[in-house]
């Protein structure tokens, strides 16, 4: 019995662990897709800019 619920608790773990590790890589994935949105709104802020002076 202690054998199968240790066999569980590893299990869970890497579950865990995997998902941590999708979780970081979304995180990274929208931290860039900001980072590319920001860079655009700056773009057309200066182009505003620009057209306003």
């Amino acid at each position: 019995m202690a054998e199968i619920i240790y066999d569980l608790s590893n299990e869970y773990k890497r579950y865990l662990s995997s998902h941590i590790e999708n979780s970081k890589i979304d995180i990274q994935a929208n931290s860039e897709t900001i980072k590319k949105m920001n860079a655009k709104q700056d773009k057309v802020q200066n182009l505003d800019k620009k057209i306003k002076s």
